[in-house]
């Protein structure tokens, strides 16, 4: 069995043992259901779909050190049970940063290290970050590519249009980021490219387009990776 196969199988395991919230549990999983779908109808070059959907299932482990607990809204995304143990979460938010790092990406890395993860899956985490779009889209790297383009199908609601994704961000994060109009605009466009890259090496009588990619077409997976 390959790393990247024992990780799909233990992500429950993963998420307990990092006790990841259930909303970016669901995120995670999203993702790689995203992965999943275009995966099993691919038929462009070669790629490790294993690889892809693994690193789309920890592809966020350390985004906790980036939430805002003490904003008025800091639940408004948290399943119910969550929301309840904010101070629970302030505390993991602490010792995740202490044990991992600041920067959620850093963090991300250390814990996906921990878990077990391939040289592979760690060079795909370091280059599949949103201000990496315009790189993704002219290198070939496909299992990037996927991942990428998987994450930004994903709002913390569910499955939506890039479109509707980019909008999400530049809402949530205006005056937190430091992108300049232009380099956002940029950066969309080419995750549009990558959209259009990705369609064209999927079986289009299988999958018919993006639109053919929403909550209701993944929830097998979904449902697959909940029950590892």
């Amino acid at each position: 069995m390959t790393d990247s196969e024992e990780i799909i199988e233990q992500i429950q395991d993963i998420y307990e043992m990092f006790d990841i919230p259930q909303n970016l549990r669901m995120h995670m999983m999203r993702a790689a259901g995203v992965c999943k779908i275009i995966c099993d109808n691919w038929k462009g070059p070669k790629i490790n779909k294993d690889d892809a959907v693994a690193t789309a299932l920890i592809h966020d482990l350390g985004n906790i050190v980036k939430f805002d607990l003490d904003s008025l809204n800091a639940t408004q995304f948290m399943v119910p049970e969550d929301a309840k143990r904010l101070d629970h979460w302030k505390e993991l938010k602490e010792e995740v940063i202490q044990k991992y790092g600041r920067d959620d990406h850093e963090a991300t890395i250390n814990m996906a290290k921990e878990a077990g993860a391939s040289d592979r899956i760690l060079e795909i985490l370091h280059k599949f970050v949103l201000l990496n779009n315009e790189k993704i889209f002219k290198e070939n790297d496909w299992e990037t590519k996927i991942c990428n383009y998987a994450d930004q199908r994903v709002a913390p609601t569910g499955i939506v249009t890039l479109h509707q994704r980019w909008f999400d961000l530049k809402k949530r994060y205006k005056g937190k980021v430091d992108i300049s109009d232009e380099l956002a605009e940029r950066l969309q466009i080419a995750g549009e490219d990558i959209e259009r890259q990705l369609f064209k090496n999927v079986n289009a009588t299988k999958l018919k387009g993006p639109e053919a990619i929403n909550d209701q077409s993944i929830e097998k997976y979904i449902n697959f990776f909940e029950g590892m």
